[in-house]
C-alpha cells in the first residue's frame, strides 16, 4: 500500500511539473501571399512578419542578408524581449540588393542568455554565432504542431499565419531568394 501511495505521490508531483505546450503564431507575407518556409520575391516587392506568443514568450527576429548583414528586428535595441499579444516586427519592402536573405524566428518560454548577450553586444560574430547555436540545439527537435490560425489585434491583418505548438524554444527559418 505504501509503495502505490509513494508511486502515485510521484506520478501526482510529476504531472504538476509538466507545462501546457505554448503557441506562436507566425505570418510572413508578401501583397497577399503567404511565405511558408521559401519564397522567390524581386527587389521592391512587400515583405512583412507578425508574431503573437500564447502564452507571452520571449520572442528573438533575426534578419540575416546577402554579404551576411545581420539585422535584429526584435526585441529592439535595450528592449526586453518578452512579448504578449501580437506585434507586426517587419513591414517594408525589399532593397535592390539581391541574393539569399533569411528570417529567423526563434520563441521561448525563457530568455536565451547567451543569445540576449549577443544581441546586446551588437558583434555580428557573436550573433551568428547564437543563431547557429539555438538553431542546431532546437530547430529539429521542438516543434510538436503547426497548423493554419488568424493574427489577432493587428491594424493590417496577415493573409494567414502558422500557429506552432512547442514545449520550450522554437526555431523557424524563413528563407527569401531576393532577385
Amino acid at each position: 500500500m505504501r509503495f502505490l501511495l509513494l508511486t502515485l505521490a510521484l506520478a501526482a508531483a510529476c504531472a504538476s511539473e509538466t507545462k501546457d505546450p505554448a503557441r506562436l503564431r507566425v505570418a510572413v507575407w508578401s501583397g497577399d501571399t503567404p511565405i511558408r518556409e521559401r519564397a522567390t520575391l524581386k527587389s521592391g516587392a512587400e515583405i512583412n512578419l507578425a508574431v503573437e506568443p500564447v502564452p507571452a514568450c520571449h520572442v528573438y527576429v533575426i534578419h540575416r542578408g546577402p554579404g551576411d548583414e545581420f539585422n535584429v528586428l526584435f526585441p529592439e535595441s535595450g528592449a526586453s524581449s518578452q512579448l504578449e499579444g501580437a506585434r507586426t516586427v517587419l513591414e517594408g519592402n525589399l532593397d535592390e540588393k539581391t541574393g539569399l536573405e533569411s528570417l529567423h524566428v526563434i520563441a521561448s518560454r525563457e530568455p536565451l542568455s547567451e543569445l540576449e548577450q549577443a544581441i546586446r553586444s551588437g558583434a555580428k560574430s557573436a550573433i551568428i554565432a547564437a543563431v547557429s547555436e539555438v538553431r542546431q540545439r532546437y530547430e529539429k527537435v521542438t516543434v510538436v504542431a503547426a497548423r493554419p490560425a488568424p493574427i489577432g489585434g493587428l491594424v493590417r491583418s496577415p493573409p494567414e499565419a502558422l500557429e506552432y505548438t512547442f514545449a520550450d524554444v522554437l526555431c523557424r527559418t524563413y528563407a527569401v531568394d531576393h532577385r
